[in-house]
């Protein structure tokens, strides 16, 4: 599949498998000097093949699109395997917090199992992701028929989601004691408290206000998808509407210290543009790399401002970016796998489906399913921590390994290939229509990459809080097509047919 308009390999996509090329190559040479033994140079060459194999689709399919779910799993694994690997080597017990935080005092041949493990698992993955397979039922999520929207009732939705997130800012603001003297006090988390109680935070009123603040993000959705698809100026009343939300929507981000919040805000509106304009303007990339780089750096410094003394801001900040427990993680895998049913039981699917339980109050179910304190249970029992607040999300692999051991991975990741792979098909035919882009865009930056970044039920979750509003701001605003045409026929006509490049057919 592709999404370009024309049969040319987008530059995305050339640029990657370059990256690609170029770190399996340069890791392959470097194992051969950081690794002191069999065991580890082995280990360093599982990395990079778990990487060429999760490439595999790049490579072999001259229409990969830019936006699908594998692309990003292997822009993830460049940084979070081999990469990886190959630096901890270098820096070993060296380095107090790579030979405590990331080796817990163990040598790095200790990777080589779970290595083994996500190689094979990943060649099941892709087998998944390849199969060819009926594509199912399911458009009907991507509102296909909903093409045009209704501008006065757009403008009734922008002030409910405006007052909304104004107020709820305010609220946030009071009630969590934010405090503007410095970048440090103002940014940090704000749910410490209660992350030692799982889900409870959801049932508090900060919670709430955040969430409501959190609604200027669809108003920048909606206004850039309108601004976009119309050609209205960005100097509009709009337009004054986006950049207003945008700045909203960031100053929350900051506050909370949540670099997601910004990477996220960014990635959708990419995604978005990307879409409609049929191509990634590299200097729109620019300058969303360069904001983002200006503000989580700062947030970054301000986290692990109290992580040791006697190192550099910079040198603290390299080692919180290739050595964090975040989105496709080798390390993280490998210790849970080496300490699944060791050190923690098997869950048997437990985790799977204790998410629904989440909305409980653990007053009414104190033997709830485990689910929003799996994070902090593996990092007590996993990684040794002493405290009671801090979590370390499994990861997609490592839930499955923790819930059926490494049958249970296979097949779990043989499944998620799959579904990944149809969700992508099903809303490829309605590629060009702005109110399946918009859809397809929330269940790609919250379902697909919190699922593997953190566990499925996040994923679910994620992806459920932001297309409720969603799907019903889009039921109201949205025109319908009236005339029962083909599918690929109201692809066709969701934008001006001047706009429109020939639509090529998913495989």
């Amino acid at each position: 599949m592709t999404d370009s308009p024309s049969n040319a390999t987008p530059w995305p996509i050339t640029l990657l498998k370059c990256v690609v090329a170029l770190t399996s190559v340069g890791c392959l040479l470097l194992s051969f000097v950081v690794a002191q033994n069999e065991r580890e140079f082995l280990t360093a060459l599982l990395g990079v093949v778990c990487l060429l194999v999760l490439s595999y689709p790049l490579f072999t399919n001259p229409k990969i699109g830019v936006f699908e779910p594998i692309t990003f799993m292997v822009l993830l694994a460049i940084i979070g395997i081999p990469i990886k690997l190959v630096y901890v080597m270098w820096i070993r017990k060296s380095d107090p917090f790579v030979a405590e935080f990331v080796l817990l005092q163990q040598d790095p041949d200790m990777f080589l199992r779970g290595t083994t493990i996500m190689a094979i698992g990943f060649v099941i993955f892709v087998a998944g992701y390849l199969l060819k397979f009926p594509t199912p039922p399911i458009s009907g999520i991507f509102l296909p028929r909903v093409t045009e929207w209704n501008g006065k009732r757009l403008q009734i939705a922008l002030l409910v989601f405006a007052s909304i997130s104004f107020i709820c800012f305010l609220g946030f603001i009071a009630s969590a004691g934010v405090s503007f003297s410095s970048f440090t006090s103002m940014s940090q988390k704000r749910f410490l408290d209660f992350r030692a109680h799982g889900g409870e935070r959801m049932h508090s009123s900060l919670y709430l206000f955040c969430r409501g603040a959190a609604f200027s993000k669809f108003v920048v959705y909606f206004c850039f998808i309108w601004l976009v698809h119309n050609k209205k100026p960005i100097f509009s009343g709009i337009g004054l509407v986006l950049g207003l939300a945008i700045v909203q929507t960031i100053l929350l981000a900051v506050v909370l210290n949540s670099r997601a919040g910004v990477a996220l805000l960014l990635l959708d509106c990419t995604i978005i543009s990307y879409f409609l304009l049929r191509k990634i303007d590299a200097r729109l990339v620019a300058v969303c790399f360069g904001i983002a780089t200006m503000l989580m750096i700062p947030m970054l410094a301000a986290r692990v401002k109290s992580v040791g003394k006697d190192e550099t801001g910079v040198q603290k900040i390299v080692q919180k970016t290739i050595c964090g427990r975040n989105m496709l993680d080798v390390a993280k895998f490998c210790h849970v796998s080496n300490g699944v049913p060791k050190k923690m039981e098997y869950r048997n699917g437990e985790m799977l489906y204790a998410w629904l339980a989440a909305p409980i109050p653990f007053s009414y179910w104190p033997d709830k399913p485990k689910w929003a304190n799996q994070g902090l249970t593996l990092n007590q029992k996993i990684f040794d921590y002493r405290g009671s607040v801090s979590g370390c999300p499994p990861g997609l692999m490592g839930e499955l390994y923790w819930n059926f051991g490494l049958t249970g991975t296979l097949f779990g990741l043989f499944f998620a290939g799959l579904v990944y792979r149809q969700i992508y098909a099903s809303f490829y035919p309605h590629r060009f229509n702005p109110t399946s882009i918009l859809i397809y865009t929330m269940i790609f930056s919250r379902f697909f990459l919190f699922s593997i970044a953190n566990d499925l039920g996040t994923g679910i979750v994620k992806a459920g809080l932001d297309l409720v509003p969603v799907y019903a701001t889009l039921l109201f605003i949205g025109m319908v097509c009236k005339e029962d045409v083909p599918v690929i026929a109201q692809a066709k006509t969701a934008i001006p047919a001047r706009r429109s490049p020939q639509l090529e057919t998913a495989q």
